[in-house]
């Protein structure tokens, strides 16, 4: 069995904060949707951090793992949460536990530009990033 895992990022725009959490100077945090990246994980990180041990759980099944997470200002993103978790593998706790641990262990590895095009800085901003499994006969 191969395993194919990919990223996706959400649609472009910004939306106040659900959690009420300040940025930086007081400032109304904002949730950035669209990121601009420098830097996402490799195939090769996104194959090391996925959890083999449940595959026999997961075959033929797809799972997705949206963090949020704090923004740096050097663009860096720190404090990652799992916000929501979908699967259609049989959902049990080990699963659950090891797709949310996988998710937050690329959670490192993503480097967003320090500042949009609108010239905001991003640090402060909450970022979505939804992590989505695929895995497939192969």
């Amino acid at each position: 069995m191969s395993t194919i895992l990919s990223l996706t990022i959400a649609a472009a725009m910004l939306l106040p904060a659900a959690n009420g959490a300040a940025a930086p100077g007081g400032a109304e945090p904002f949730v950035i949707l669209n990121p601009e990246w420098e830097r996402k994980p490799t195939q090769r990180e996104l194959s090391k951090a996925f959890p083999y041990e449940i595959v026999s759980s997961f075959r033929k099944s797809d799972a997705a793992v949206r963090l949020r997470c704090r923004v740096q200002a050097d663009g860096g993103v720190e404090d990652c949460v799992v916000a929501s978790m979908t699967t259609t593998a049989a959902r049990t706790l080990r699963v659950e536990r090891n797709l949310a641990e996988s998710a937050l262990k690329l959670a490192p590895t993503f480097q967003m530009k320090p500042v949009m095009a609108d010239g905001r800085s991003v640090g402060g901003a909450l970022v979505i990033v939804p992590i989505i499994y695929k895995a497939r006969q192969g």
